[in-house]
């Protein structure tokens, strides 16, 4: 086995049967490949027969009665949430004629949550990347959201500076020059 390839631009398609002309010449020309191994055949990788596995709303038995407790909670601490949870289950199957047969199923699921606080004067984010939810802790969620909140009320007093002198390092250092 060998490999040889020819690039042009802007070919028509009477020039395409000369390009594949001097592309297997090219190959003939290498010789063949030191590191040639044969084409794989008959291969299967994931339960190649089985059917796709839709997502459906079982999957947020877990996190749905929480997501509640976490909405009646804001509301009762004047939090105002918006967010969303979701899952989607991808299959990919990936054959030949001479006999791979690969599968591949992914399942992809997210809960993002914004949150807003003392008449939206305050606003975080959290997110959560999940397979099933089975990792997801919507406490977690709600508390990352609430101590971030909380940061938030905590304001310096700082006098102003000379703002041709002052650039911003980092979202949470402010330096200047005299």
């Amino acid at each position: 086995m060998a490999a040889g390839s020819v690039s042009r631009t802007d070919l028509s398609i009477a020039e395409i049967p000369a390009a594949l002309d001097e592309a297997m010449a090219s190959a003939k020309a290498a010789g063949k490949a030191e590191d040639f191994a044969p084409l794989a055949k008959n291969v299967v990788s994931g339960a190649w027969a089985d059917p796709h596995h839709p997502t459906g709303p079982e999957v947020f038995a877990k996190v749905a009665p929480d997501l509640g407790d976490m909405f009646k909670r804001s509301v009762a601490d004047k939090i105002e949430l918006f967010g969303y949870a979701e899952h989607t289950h991808a299959t990919t199957w990936v054959g030949s004629k001479g006999g791979i047969r690969c599968r591949y199923d992914q399942p992809v699921g997210r809960v993002e949550m914004t949150g807003k606080s003392h008449q939206r004067s305050r606003s975080t984010w959290e997110g959560v990347a999940t397979k099933d939810f089975s990792n997801v802790s919507i406490a977690n969620v709600d508390k990352n959201i609430r101590q971030r909140l909380e940061w938030q009320g905590k304001k310096l007093d700082i006098p102003p500076v000379d703002t041709k002198h002052c650039f911003l390092v980092d979202q949470f250092q402010i330096s200047w020059s005299t």
